[in-house]
């Protein structure tokens, strides 16, 4: 996109007097020498902002990343900007004026631009990563602005579409990233946040003030299913599946799980005041903010507990995982910062000063795409002696793992046997196993272009 004020054809510095006057003479009278000095002066002024100029767009573009690496996206709101945040150090090294109270974000799956929903602007401002510069601004509806986070920007995995949530509308825009030019709008109820399922094919809506969640197919663009959750919904996150949602609610301090096959609300966790949630890209940990507490609670998707919990600073509010689930990064409100979880460890490892008023995070993708390793085995219950079979798939949004790379399975932190891939499975069989219950991953170590994954575990009973 070429910016604005460039030509396609430059021309070099001109005398003075070769330039033609707009009135007038065609030619400077020698005997003006006042007009020819102020001219003459006008066109070294010029120069030299030009020049300027010039130099302040260098330092703007060598502060920003220069393609679309590991980078965090940071919304501040009362400071009506974006940080950007290496991950890589830690460090802010860009920071880009958007519009006003800017809250949600999203960045399109090939980490070319950046879509930042200003409450306060009714505005979604489109951030190109390469150059830190905003090269498009798309009117929304009505969002308004509300204590908190109370707009949200979620991108089609195919990065065709943008929805956001028009709070004080009531609507749901979702914008064409191509023209970026609102093309339709889902009438819900104050909706806050939005989250849209690993295949496209639907869009979760958390509507605020009326405990639901709005279930959008977005083939039609309208509504399919309304379920009902918690007092005072705010973040919803889907898992890397596609069976669960997870809806963090406010005021009756829980997290509703939400199953995709039915809407109905399968598990309810509790937690003090939760606002955000994300989860791993294995699915095995759902991170949820929780404010009251200045925490974060690390709940298990097999069981619906919470598992551990994480000391952050002053009201966490927002928060998103890296693409290769690494690392936490959490939005603290009250302290201008975000605490980096280490999610190996859950303990915090790094605090990054921002601007004010910190609220969402979204990232460029990762130099490693993210992998999820299932696993299953049969039969299952075995008699002694019988063959058993384990199957591993590995599958990853970008594409299917080469041919031949190596599965482990894995009974603690002994290999039981290893499988090679083929089309995306890999396979061990076995007539070992003991009588009892073995528990099983299996183990998938990557490559220069995937992330490792690990399955969830398997228990086998052998009888």
């Amino acid at each position: 996109m070429n910016s604005a004020g460039t030509s396609s054809r430059t021309t070099g510095p001109r005398n003075i007097s070769e330039v033609r006057p707009r009135f007038g003479s065609t030619k400077l009278s020698a005997g003006a020498p006042h007009i020819r000095a102020f001219c003459e002066c006008v066109g070294v002024c010029a120069i030299r902002a030009a020049l300027i100029l010039a130099v302040l767009s260098a330092l703007l573009l060598c502060a920003m990343p220069a393609s679309a690496a590991p980078f965090a996206y940071v919304t501040n709101a009362n400071s009506n900007n974006v940080s950007v945040i290496d991950i890589a150090t830690n460090t802010v090294v860009g920071t880009i004026p958007v519009g006003k109270d800017p809250n949600g974000i999203g960045i399109t799956p090939n980490g070319a631009f950046a879509y930042v929903v200003n409450n306060g602007s009714n505005t979604v401002s489109v951030i190109a990563t390469a150059t830190g510069a905003v090269v498009a601004t798309v009117r929304v509806g009505r969002i308004g602005t509300v204590s908190g986070m109370n707009s949200a920007a979620a991108i089609t995995p195919n990065g065709a579409f943008v929805y956001v949530t028009n709070y004080r509308a009531s609507i749901v825009s979702i914008i064409d990233t191509t023209t970026n030019k609102v093309v339709a709008t889902v009438p819900t109820t104050n909706p806050i946040s939005v989250a849209i399922t690993p295949d496209g094919a639907f869009a979760y809506a958390v509507n605020d003030n009326v405990d639901t969640v709005s279930v959008i197919a977005t083939a039609t663009n309208a509504v399919v299913a309304t379920v009902p959750v918690g007092s005072r919904p705010c973040g919803v996150a889907i898992t890397p599946d596609g069976v669960y949602a997870d809806v963090a609610n406010r005021l009756s301090n829980t997290v509703s799980v939400i199953a995709t096959a039915t809407n109905t609300v399968v598990a309810t966790v509790p937690g003090a005041y939760p606002a955000q949630v994300a989860i791993t890209p294995d699915g095995a940990y759902a991170y949820v903010t929780t404010a009251y507490s200045d925490a974060v609670s690390v709940i298990a998707t097999a069981t619906n507990t919470v598992a551990a919990t994480v000391p952050v600073e002053s009201w966490p509010i927002g928060l998103g995982i890296t693409p290769d689930g690494a690392y936490v990064y959490v939005e603290n409100q009250f302290s201008n910062s975000v605490s980096v979880i280490a999610t190996a460890t859950n303990a915090v490892v790094a605090t990054v000063p921002v601007e004010s008023d910190p609220l969402w995070v979204a990232f460029t993708p990762s130099y490693k795409a993210a992998t999820i390793t299932t696993l299953s085995s049969a039969p299952n219950p075995s008699t002694y002696g019988e063959t058993v079979t384990f199957t591993a798939v590995v599958t990853s949004s970008v594409d299917t793992p080469p041919d031949g790379e190596t599965v482990s399975f894995m009974k603690g932190a002994k290999v039981l046997g290893t499988g090679s891939l083929s089309g995306g499975a890999a396979t061990f069989t076995t007539t070992t196993l003991k009588v009892g219950t073995t528990t099983v991953k299996a183990v998938y170590g990557g490559d220069s272009n995937l992330g490792n994954s690990t399955s969830k575990p398997v228990k086998q009973v052998v009888e």
